[in-house]
């Protein structure tokens, strides 16, 4: 039996997109963190050179007006207190009506900030140039994204544009917050969020000791396969913060593909799985993985399921961390009790 982070879902998704790409909203990212207005600009605004995967750019001062493609940098620039003029379309990958995710459109209430505009394109989806070029930007900002190489040339033409600085879609997440805060003139902003939000991990990883030295492995499902996720894989990364030894399986990229037949080699302490519905859960755990994992029947799987919780961790960002973080690892603590207890 799992143990679940469950919220309802919308089933429509774009499945690889949501592979590559719960609580009450807690306000505040932390005591003293997320800004209800703008923070006044600090000594980091003046020319800042951004090293990124197609080169450095070179900005000067405060953008104005700011598309973010992604939506770890989204949620960054909110955080430091900059409202992008538009954001990338989240519905597909757990948002709202207007392709908002919960916990951004929660902390834009709460703060009584305007509503950026959504791009037609999702975070995972080719940006359409002709759309950001008619908001007029000063800077795109795509930390996160996976941007080609031709992608970037035609944006840089629009505005200058950071990128991500290494591997398409393996930013770190909290690399995503500095980078971020940097190219938008707050790194001071931005080491007050991150310290924040460390803080709060921190706490949790002091509050669920059991979860300390325990091994895990991180997976999900696409097309009759396992996607583990490796110990340099963002996802797995917040869970060594928490404590625990992610097993890779011997691989050196961030993925890992494995079979249904290969899941047998599965032998860590916990695992964790990671689906989009219900249904994909339900279908997952009547197929053969369960009958080749013994932790299925001890207890010692922990699920998150339903769009938005997976977004929310996948990997977590300078806002969806705090909206989630205690059923998150609620999930995990009682699948690493029932293996701490052998």
């Amino acid at each position: 039996m799992a143990t679940d982070l469950l919220l309802p879902i919308d089933d429509d998704l774009n499945r690889r997109a949501f592979v590559t790409g719960s609580a009450a909203f807690l306000g505040l990212l932390a005591a003293g963190c997320g800004p209800a207005s703008p923070a006044p600009v600090d000594a980091g605004a003046g020319q800042r050179s951004v090293p990124h995967a197609f080169g450095t750019t070179e900005i000067t001062g405060v953008p104005g007006r700011v598309v973010t493609l992604g939506w770890g940098p989204s949620e960054a620039a909110l955080a430091v207190g900059v409202v992008p003029v538009a954001v990338p379309q989240g519905r597909d990958n757990g948002g709202d009506g207007s392709g908002l995710h919960p916990w951004t459109a929660e902390y834009l209430r709460t703060h009584d900030l305007p509503r950026p505009a959504v791009l037609s394109s999702g975070a995972a989806d080719e940006p359409a140039p002709e759309e950001i070029a008619a908001l007029r930007p000063d800077l795109i900002l795509a930390t996160e994204a996976g941007l080609t190489a031709q992608q970037y040339a035609v944006l840089s033409q629009i505005a200058p544009t950071v990128a991500h600085p290494g591997e398409a879609w393996a930013t770190p997440w909290r690399d995503v917050i500095r980078i971020s805060g940097n190219a938008l003139g707050r790194p001071a902003e931005s080491d007050r969020v991150l310290a924040a939000l460390d803080d709060r991990t921190r706490a949790a990883a002091l509050a669920h000791p059991e979860f300390v030295g325990l091994t895990i492995t991180a997976a999900t499902t696409y097309e009759g396969a396992l996607i583990v996720y490796t110990a340099s894989e963002p996802r797995a990364q917040l869970l060594a913060q928490l404590g625990f030894v992610v097993d890779s399986y011997g691989a050196t990229e961030n993925e890992l593909d494995m079979s249904f037949e290969e899941a047998g080699r599965i032998d860590s302490d916990v695992v964790l799985m990671y689906h989009a519905t219900e249904a994909e859960r339900r279908e997952f755990e009547a197929g053969p993985v369960p009958e080749l994992v013994p932790q299925f029947g001890r207890g010692k799987v922990a699920s998150v399921v339903g769009a938005a919780n997976v977004a929310a961790v996948s990997p977590p960002t300078a806002l969806s961390w705090p909206w989630t973080i205690d059923a998150f690892t609620a999930a995990l603590s009682t699948a690493a009790v029932a293996a701490g207890a052998r």
